[in-house]
């Protein structure tokens, strides 16, 4: 009511920030458009005049939008075109909402529908008057020169700032105190909502600095830092002042970052004049009312890092790797919600539409598709060698490889990458069990199985001894300095043939969960065109001596007749072939090249097009040797498998393969064979980089550049920039000599640095001269500076892989040289650089998640607690009970969704102008009618005669047999000195000069119509639900259930899915990040090789002379450019057709299909929404879902913000690295725990929001003991219940690693691993747990040394005799073990200790890193009897050390109206329990209750000191072995 009654701002006043605000409300007006409009209209009166025809010359800008966004300025109503109806928006003043779209009143209605219904109201820009935490009103916006101008200021009221807050529901954080370092403030904020403080402040620092190492001198204003700030942590900043005006908040948001906060929460300062303070929302945790301000007091960790691999290693975060654990905790807490639904209301919600690109990005993570990085050089600079030790150094753990049975390969992934549009089984790939066992790929009849197995004869023994052998070597060649470097040749590529190519084919190594190899042969048609070659040159030869030919000439004739025989008896071995011309065969005349007779030895090989070869899955280095085995066959000259093969891809579980990842080995340079120049020119065409490995520099191997040349590259990179080139000298090839300890040396440093600049020199200038050719031809081109940055920005280094191998090995002999080579090996470097390929399109998509999915999740968890102005109709909650009970078709939700079905699918599919048949006239009409299309074939036909003459000149030259081998299909137009390609399209280079954003903007404008059409048909059938359950549709609060479920379960579905269109069911890079314009243009490019086949290759067999060869290359040069054309309509037609069929499929497809799922989640809506009006407790269980839930969002938020900014390679490439050697350790130790089989925590983290005084601890060294008094226990449950809604557990263990496996994987994640293995779960899951710790403690104290001084003098006793005391069961633990057990499992636990007026928790951080963790697991440690020191062994702490460990569980507490508190029996799974035992506290009463153990075993009961009972304590298995002594609490 007080917001209605204020006064309005006067129309003239209104500043432009508000008027562009109004855009929102227009439908097509995005964060894109509303920046030009800004960029173009200087101030608010020019926006406010502008017209349509100002507003349309903004590119990209339609007349429709044009003229809404004239309205929305100007402040006129904006109606909703929605599925061809006018909707005008109206405002719900119950809920506060906007109501918009086909749930809103037309055009012709909206006078009558308002009558009819008095709490609404037409839509003003209400809701930018709301003010809230995440509500910040347009008039309330203070201008930026205001604030500049205030913050010189040093007069006003502090008490006007908290009044200023509370109309925003936020108040100063309890322990707040004014800072006059804003920066100070910002990271204190920061650290609040996820981001490391050291990690924000040496950013801070370096953007202030503009980059530079050196601090500025520059004065920082608030407002730059503010700036700067918004711009790292990719969030608007409000800041709340002192002002005494409604203007009082200025917003900082810089461009480029999401200032909507429904979907980013903003970053809230408190400012009076000078001084700065954090706040928080009043709602923010009503029990807990502030944060900590300051960092954990008290000594770092003992050491380092328990998972470092060498002692003094620099921790560097794994951002990968935390980004997927901060998703899976988001998962587990959508299971959670779920599970909870399910139990409260009968049915779960249904969180599938949010939970699914969560589980895609994690996949992707792992194993998606990206950019390939494509290696080049001579044979024998090192190619093969190093991706051989980049795999091997990154290798999964051996003992850890036993692939599941259900899992997939990756490369079924690939053939299923998209279903045919006629095809209707949605059945999911075949599982790897599935494929060794039919050997068989369901629905592709061109793949055939075979096992790896089959083509090597190794067993495992003699496997593992060769693989031992081989890290043997390595190890020895670091210890001895770098004499005798040893060969990878049989790791996993073949190599080490410096004098002929061992790598012969189009060779991809990509990650894969399991060893594998997809090999694509040719056809059979295809090996008789190469075998009828020769036919044509023996024709030509006539009755002429061959003999009498030149060199070159004889060349060709003998490898075409080699070939020849090679495809029709077999023969491939060079000794067998002949090496004279004496029996040169005569041909028919009338003989054609499909009369050539393939022999049946290749026909067998080539029977199917695609071979997937599978490893075994459980023993890596045999499936590795395998793998190997395989490609040396088909690379082998001497072998048939060569002559078929096109390409083949080996999967590999190595991690610098993972995110997309992949080397592309391809032939050498100066391999003779044309054959495999042909396939290194192919693969250059579609590359994301280009590693050229050199023996010196670029100076010395000029064959490169002209590779590089003739693929287009150099002209791509000039043109287009969106391919690298990185030079790579392989020092190691050069200087076989050259010892370990020089690569550090001065001298070598040079040698570096000079090739490097020769590189650098030659490189610019063949830019330049690449770029002077086109600005000479009228082509596009860059500027001097331009190509002089293009220069600068290339990387070059050099590497020294084996060196790096070896010490890698010796690091912990040689850790100072280790560490000093690692610095300038570049294997860091290299990695990195990888890794940085596919960067982009995993951090964009996980911006999706963070600005789209995660909000989208919250907003569907809060839909079910909107508040409404009553209690739903009891006849519509018990229908929608009733209906979901229902499975059948023939049920009421059946008939319900087939009369949906039909409905949608008229219009969809069925109409004669369908959508579908719109959308496919749409591609078509593209193609006709695009001016870039038009104008890439006029310019090639324009081109083509200069380029003929000079392909005809050289065919001249080089002879009929030469000219005939340049129109043959196995050279794809690409033949060396002879490309076609150029001729008929003018370039080769990728992408095409074709513009196809309009395509995708007019498919996309159909795809709104279509989701809007969707959407009316789902709301007019929720209205016939509520119909037919005797619902009044008019009545409020079924008027507001309704607009909830649509706002948050129907728009978000629909756009979800609709926004997915085009990536649906793809595995293309391109499309997985959102990219289609970008495909379709290499769908364009990839179609100009068929056209060719079809109009021009396929022919090759008809010339009998060079004429003839001249005269079929020049007479279908036009012909190929309309197929061409044909074809892209052609894929890009189909391509639509497919994705549409997929939407449609997706939206109808049965129980799986949204538009029954809608339908279910209707009905839960209503029973979920009755459930919270009448239990006001559910609806604080869904807050406290929601409050998780934000604190995940933010966390992933800021790990996006940190991806974003590291893209350094070296730091990519060292984190990486030590990423894999710390997850090897962790294998490694479980390995040695009793072959642990917990697997990865389960239970996710709750939030860490401590109050000030409750000041925590870090753990050091002198904690290891703590101690906990018992009989202070239940003080403390009061005082952590009451603060934090924590309760301590009824149950305690004596045993650390019960309580541990209890709190974190819970009783029944327990029982169900460990299920067959053990009669009792939890005690064979402490002994795994105890087992860890201590392998973890004897592997990082194994090297004599300051640590293991300063941890045995912290312990009173030696490492090994610990060691022994903690193998005895009985042995209870301490906090040392469970300081290693948070590190090993990367989990955060807060440690309680009973006993002071204001407990101080000590903080055990999962990672190394020094920052208070957002989330942890909690325990309590109480001790009965202080440690203390005797004689003897007594001199050890351990001795005397008696702990009793509880874990705390909000969801084992249960608050009653009478303040009485329900603490629940051991874990929520554990139902039976809770039905049998049910204690009560209150927490008034001040009785203290303790127990003790005897000497003999008798636990002993006091209340108030008063002996109550004794029982002897109870033991769950034979003899002192058994640890599960449970000290129970009264």
């Amino acid at each position: 009511a007080a917001l209605r009654e204020m006064p309005t701002t006067p129309e003239q006043s209104r500043s432009k920030s508000e008027l562009l605000r109004r855009t929102h409300a227009v439908k097509g007006c995005g964060t894109a458009t509303r920046r030009k409009l800004n960029d173009k209209f200087k101030n608010a009166e020019d926006l406010r005049n502008a017209t349509v025809p100002d507003i349309v010359g903004l590119k990209g800008i339609s007349v429709a939008v044009a003229e809404d966004i004239r309205k929305a300025i100007r402040g006129e109503i904006v109606p909703h075109h929605f599925a061809g109806r006018q909707h005008v928006t109206v405002w719900n003043n119950i809920t506060r909402r906007k109501v918009w779209g086909c749930i809103a009143p037309t055009v012709h209605n909206v006078e009558e529908w308002l009558r009819a219904r008095p709490d609404y109201e037409r839509y003003v820009d209400q809701d930018m008057m709301e003010k809230g935490p995440n509500q910040l009103p347009e008039s309330s916006k203070m201008e930026l020169d205001v604030y500049v101008a205030y913050c010189q200021q040093s007069s006003g009221d502090v008490a006007q700032l908290r009044s200023n807050l509370h109309e925003y529901a936020l108040h100063l954080v309890e322990s707040a105190t004014a800072d006059r370092d804003i920066s100070a403030v910002i990271l204190r904020a920061g650290e609040r909502i996820g981001h490391s403080r050291e990690d924000l402040r040496a950013s801070l620092q370096l953007e202030l600095d503009g980059g530079s190492s050196t601090p500025s001198s520059t004065a920082r204003t608030p407002l730059s830092v503010l700036q700067t700030a918004s711009g790292l942590l990719r969030r608007p900043i409000w800041v709340f002042t002192s002002l005494a005006s409604n203007c009082c908040v200025c917003e900082i948001s810089v461009d480029g970052v999401e200032s909507d906060p429904r979907r980013v929460s903003p970053l809230r300062l408190a400012q009076h004049h000078g001084s700065f303070f954090t706040i928080a929302t009043g709602a923010e945790d009503a029990v807990v009312e502030a944060y900590a301000e300051d960092m954990p007091t008290g000594g770092g960790p003992p050491a380092d890092d328990p998972t470092a691999v060498h002692a003094g290693e620099v921790h560097l975060p794994a951002i990968k790797e935390d980004v997927a654990t901060a998703l899976h905790a988001v998962l587990g807490l959508t299971a959670d919600a779920e599970t909870w639904s399910k139990k409260h209301f009968g049915t779960s919600l249904n969180l599938d539409t949010f939970k699914q690109p969560i589980i895609d990005y994690q996949e992707r993570l792992c194993s998606g598709e990206g950019r390939d990085a494509v290696l080049i050089g001579d044979n024998g600079v090192g190619k093969s060698t190093l991706i051989n030790l980049c795999a091997f150094n990154t290798m999964q753990d051996e003992s850890t490889y036993k692939t599941s049975s259900n899992c997939m390969p990756e490369a079924v992934k690939y053939l299923y990458n998209s279903r045919n549009e006629n095809e209707t089984s949605r059945e999911a790939p075949p599982t790897l069990k599935e494929l060794l066992h039919k050997r068989e790929v369901r629905g592709r009849a061109d793949v055939s199985i075979q096992l790896l197995s089959d083509e090597s004869s190794d067993d495992a023994a003699a496997v593992q001894r060769g693989y031992q052998k081989l890290e043997s070597s390595i190890s020895k060649y670091g210890e001895k300095d770098g004499r005798s470097r040893p060969k990878v040749a049989d790791f996993l590529l073949p190599c080490g043939m410096a004098d002929q190519s061992t790598t012969t084919l189009h060779t991809r190594v990509r990650y894969g969960s399991t060893v594998h190899a997809l090999v694509e042969f040719s056809s059979v048609e295809e090996l008789q065109q190469q075998a009828y070659e020769f036919v044509q040159l023996r024709r030509d030869l006539g009755d002429d001596d061959p003999d009498d030919l030149d060199e070159k000439k004889k060349r060709d004739l003998k490898y075409s007749w080699h070939t020849y025989i090679t495809v029709t008896n077999g023969t491939v071995r060079v000794e067998d072939l002949p090496i004279s011309f004496d029996g040169l065969p005569n041909f028919d005349d009338a003989l054609t090249w499909n009369q050539i007779t393939v022999c049946d030895a290749l026909r067998e090989i080539v029977k199917s097009s695609y071979v997937l070869y599978l490893g075994g899955g459980t023993d890596l280095h045999l499936d590795r040797k395998h793998a190997h085995d395989l490609l040396w066959r088909l690379n082998n000259k001497d072998e048939l498998h060569r002559v078929a093969a096109k390409s083949v891809d080996v999967f590999v579980p190595a991690a610098v393969f993972q995110g997309g990842c992949s080397f592309v080995d391809l032939p050498g340079l100066n391999d003779v064979d044309p054959k495999c120049f042909a396939q290194t020119v192919d693969g250059l065409k579609d590359v994301g980089a280009v590693y050229v490995v050199l023996r010196k520099s670029l100076f010395e191997d000029k064959a490169t550049l002209g590779l590089l040349e003739e693929a287009g590259l150099l002209r791509r990179i000039v043109q287009h920039g969106d391919v690298d080139v990185v030079f790579i000298t392989n020092r190691e090839v050069v200087d076989q000599s050259l010892a370990i300890s020089a690569i550090m040396s001065a001298e070598e440093e040079t040698v570096r640095e000079k090739l490097k600049k020769r590189t650098s020199d030659l490189w610019r200038k063949e830019l330049a001269k690449v770029n002077k050719q086109l600005q000479k031809a009228g082509e596009p081109h860059r500027t001097d500076d331009e190509i002089g940055a293009i220069a600068q920005r290339t990387q070059i280094c050099a590497v020294y892989p084996m060196a790096h191998t070896a010490l890698q090995l010796n690091a912990g002999k040689r850790k100072e040289e280790a560490a000093a080579l690692f610095q300038v090996s570049g294997m860091y470097w290299l990695l990195g650089s990888l890794e940085a390929l596919n960067r982009d399109g995993y951090v964009r998509e996980l911006e999706r998640i963070v600005q789209d999915t995660l909000p989208g999740l919250r907003a569907k968890l809060e839909s079910s607690a909107t508040q409404g102005s009553g209690e739903l109709p009891e006849q519509l909650v018990n229908f929608a009970n009733k209906t979901l009970k229902q499975r059948s078709m023939s049920s009421s939700l059946g008939h319900l969704f087939e009369s949906l079905k039909e409905r949608v699918a008229k219009p969809l599919t069925t109409d004669s102008n369908s959508y579908k048949a719109q959308l496919n006239q749409i591609v078509l009409n593209f193609i006709e009618e695009d001016p870039s299309v038009n104008e890439f074939l006029a310019k090639a036909a324009k081109d083509q005669s200069a380029s003929l003459q000079i392909l005809e000149r050289r065919m001249d030259e080089d002879g009929y047999g030469v000219s005939l081998r340049a129109i043959s299909p196995g050279y794809k137009g690409a033949l060396k000195r002879l490309p076609i390609m150029p001729v008929v399209f003018g370039s080769i280079n990728n992408p095409m000069p074709i513009k196809f954003k309009p395509l995708i903007e007019n498919l996309e404008a159909m795809l709104e119509q279509i989701k809007q059409v969707v959407i009316e048909r789902v709301v007019s059938t929720v209205d016939d639900v509520i119909k037919d359950a005797g619902g009044d549709g008019d009545m409020m609060s079924v008027r507001i259930l309704k607009e909830s479920f649509a706002r948050s379960d129907l728009l978000a579905t629909m756009n979800q899915r609709f926004a997915n269109f085009f990536s649906a069911d793809r595995h293309a890079a391109l499309l997985k990040n959102r990219q289609p314009a970008e495909y379709f243009n290499k769908v364009a490019g990839q179609r100009r090789l068929p056209a060719l086949q079809t109009k021009m290759l396929s022919k090759h067999a008809l010339p009998r002379s060079l004429d003839q060869v001249k005269q079929l290359v020049s007479g279908n040069l036009e012909a190929t450019r309309m197929e061409w054309k044909r074809l892209v309509a052609s894929e890009l037609e189909n391509f639509v057709g497919q994705q549409f069929s997929t939407l449609y499929d997706d939206l109808t497809w049965g129980e799986r299909g949204l538009l029954k799922s809608l339908l279910r989640s209707f009905l839960q809506h209503i029973v979920q929404t009755s459930a919270m009006y009448r239990d006001a407790k559910l609806k604080q269980q869904l807050f406290r879902y929601l409050r998780e839930l934000t604190q995940s969002t933010n966390t992933v938020h800021a790990l996006w913000t940190r991806l974003i900014k590291r893209d350094n390679p070296e730091e990519l490439g060292r984190a990486a690295a030590q990423h894999v050697e710390r997850t090897r350790l962790r294998l490694m130790i479980e390995r040695l725990a009793r072959n642990f089989a917990l697997g990865k925590p389960n239970r996710r983290m709750a939030p860490l929001r401590l109050l000030p005084r409750h000041q925590a601890l870090w753990f050091s060294s002198e904690m290891i003991f703590m101690e906990g008094d018992l009989d202070k226990l239940l003080t403390l449950n009061k005082e952590v219940l009451t603060n934090y809604k924590r309760g301590v557990w009824t149950t305690g263990h004596s045993d650390l690693f019960r309580a541990f496996g209890m709190a974190v994987w819970g009783r029944s994640h327990i029982k169900e691993c460990l299920k067959g293995i053990s009669e009792d779960p939890l005690t064979e899951a402490a002994g795994q747990l105890r087992a860890v710790c201590i392998e973890q403690i004897r592997h990082h104290y194994a090297d004599p040394g300051d640590r293991r001084n300063r941890i045995e003098e912290a312990l009173g006793e030696q490492i090994e005799p610990y060691l022994e005391r903690l193998e005895r069961d009985t042995y209870r633990g301490d906090a040392l073990c469970l300081f290693f057990l948070a590190n090993h499992f990367e989990m955060s636990i807060v440690l309680w200790r009973p006993g002071e007026p204001l407990p101080k928790p000590v903080i055990f951080s999962g990672s190394a890193r020094r920052q208070q963790p957002a989330t942890a697991h909690h325990l309590v440690l109480a001790t009965e009897e202080p440690a203390q020191r005797g004689g003897g062994e007594s001199e050890a702490f351990a001795a005397f050390y008696r702990p009793t460990w509880y874990f705390q569980d909000e969801r084992g507490v249960n608050f009653k109206s009478n303040d009485t508190v329900e603490i629940l029996p051991e874990t929520d799974d554990d139902t039976a329990a809770r039905k049998s035992v049910s204690k009560t506290t209150t927490l008034g009463k001040e009785s203290v209750v303790r127990t003790r153990e005897l000497r003999n075993g008798v636990i002993e009961t006091l209340i108030d000191g008063v002996p109550i009972s004794r029982e002897k304590r109870q033991r769950s298995g034979p003899g002192p072995s058994s640890s599960s002594s449970n000290a129970p609490m009264p």
